[in-house]
């Protein structure tokens, strides 16, 4: 519970700081605006998913928000931007930053609760031994 929480915390931080580019400017940018939006959208449902059920497609849904934010966080630093729109270094901060630390608190709790619920639905061996009178094959003492 406290991954989902925090994979949610981290979905809804992401939102509220691309609304926030969005309300101060980027949304007059040509594409990058509306995706800025669909960015807002995407993440709160996601969030709100995340915390009502938990589900392997959920998480697909919550690493594939936080990866496409930080592939466009990184296309728009190539030469040539995303959509003709290039940022430089950290800019805008501190937002730049909050995201990122957002986006990646996002991935790390949805894989570490991952890896833990396949661990748990994997069939245990079992490790006590059958008494030698239930065994198929009885043992014969030796001389």
């Amino acid at each position: 519970m406290i991954r989902r929480g925090l994979a949610a915390a981290g979905l809804l931080t992401g939102a509220w700081v691309h609304l926030d580019l969005y309300r101060h400017g980027y949304r007059y940018i040509p594409t990058i605006g509306r995706l800025f939006l669909v960015n807002v959208i995407a993440s709160t449902i996601v969030a709100v998913v995340v915390v009502l059920r938990l589900h392997w497609t959920t998480r697909i849904a919550a690493i594939g928000v936080a990866v496409s934010t930080l592939g466009a966080f990184g296309a728009s630093r190539l030469p040539g931007g995303i959509f003709h729109f290039q940022e430089r270094g950290w800019q805008p901060a501190p937002q730049t930053v909050e995201a990122l630390v957002a986006e990646l608190l996002v991935i790390t709790a949805m894989v570490s609760g991952g890896r833990r619920a396949l661990r748990s639905r994997r069939p245990r061996r079992q490790t006590t031994l059958a008494p030698a009178s239930l065994s198929a094959h009885p043992q014969v003492p030796r001389p």
